[in-house]
């Protein structure tokens, strides 16, 4: 009281942490306290208070106080989830009331959904080694122990409220990666994908005439192409499928036999071939894949009916999940904690990076 006093007619912010610990030491109510410290300093001397509870349920100090905020962590599968959630705020509308947020480096942040922006859209290559190849998110490299080896399978397990934007956020570095690096791509695309969105999306980054050399496309709802990139694969003439399948494998690799990237969209592959023989084909992918310098990425839905078949053939297994309107990462083989998947604001868009939730 001295101090607010003497601070007058400055106004003083006052701080309790916390309302528990304070009442027990001098063994009074906190209904008491709370409304002594309301009428005395805050209405009498204009003086602004935070309290500090460690409860969970509503206290005193909740009706009249202008705020209410919650700050809660659980344990998911080992790894931390921090949430705040703005319970009441007096006078001022709440347009999402929880948010994930992180202490790293003993700085609290708040994750913030859609926080990225495109205005500066220039993509910083990531240089291959002779023994690992670089996914394009440096973040990731460390997190893989410098990138993936040659001749791995790796898994994308994409959660229901994940965003086709949220999914080419993550991907699309790795793309653009790989083809500024030489290595051509296989794809067969996740459902609810264009080839001609895709085109226009990556020729932002780099010449249209490596889009074209470099990315082979496999619809399996065209019979005809005009178009180097993009693969007819429907219809029911077995035989020019699989020879135009081989040609694109060949116009990629070459002669010198050089290394692939396959990124498979398991959910068009088991809608275009059903279940059980889109687990054989797997399986037959990722022994080659297995037995040759390339790379498997597939991408695969929360509750497909394959995707427990998936993991169990793969080297690296990561999970791409939501976490109050903001994606997040975590990698199970190897075993990491949460982090969020955002734009690298010093770089520009595309560029990524990953902040823990520690």
């Amino acid at each position: 009281y001295d101090d607010v006093e003497m601070n007058l007619p400055k106004k003083s912010v006052i701080v309790v942490d916390s309302i528990e610990g304070i009442t027990s030491k001098y063994g009074i109510s906190e209904q008491n306290f709370t409304y002594m410290l309301q009428k005395d300093l805050i209405e009498g001397a204009q003086a602004s208070i935070v309290f500090v509870s460690e409860k969970d349920s509503l206290g005193p100090e909740d009706y009249v106080v202008d705020g209410v905020i919650y700050q809660k962590h659980n344990i998911d599968d080992g790894k931390r989830v921090r949430i705040i959630t703005l319970n009441k705020l007096r006078g001022v509308e709440i347009g999402q009331s929880s948010f994930a947020y992180t202490l790293e480096n003993g700085r609290f942040r708040v994750f913030y959904p859609d926080s990225f922006s495109y205005e500066s859209m220039k993509f910083v290559e990531s240089m291959n080694t002779e023994k690992k190849y670089k996914v394009g998110i440096p973040d990731f490299d460390i997190m893989l122990d410098g990138g993936l080896y040659p001749g791995s399978f790796f898994t994308l397990e994409i959660d229901k409220e994940i965003s086709q934007e949220e999914l080419k956020l993550f991907l699309r570095p790795i793309g653009l990666n790989s083809l500024i690096n030489g290595i051509g791509i296989l794809m067969i695309p996740p459902g609810g994908w264009s080839v001609e969105k895709l085109k226009l999306d990556l020729t932002r980054f780099i010449p249209e005439e490596l889009f074209e050399d470099k990315l082979r496309y496999i619809d399996y709802l065209t019979q005809e192409s005009k178009s180097r990139y993009l693969v007819a694969a429907g219809g029911n003439d077995y035989d020019a499928i699989n020879q135009r399948l081989f040609k694109a494998m060949l116009d990629l690799s070459g002669i010198e036999n050089k290394p692939i990237l396959h990124f498979i969209g398991m959910d068009t592959l088991e809608y275009v071939k059903g279940t059980e023989t889109a687990i054989k084909e797997i399986f037959n992918m990722s022994q080659a894949i297995k037995s040759s310098n390339d790379i498997g990425i597939s991408a695969v839905r929360t509750g497909q009916i394959l995707k427990d078949e998936i993991i169990n053939i793969s080297d690296y297994y990561v999970k791409l999940v939501s976490i109050n309107n903001v994606p997040f990462i975590y990698v199970i083989k190897p075993i990491t904690i949460y982090y969020s998947l955002e734009v690298d604001k010093e770089k520009g868009f595309p560029n990524v990076k990953l902040s823990p939730m520690v």
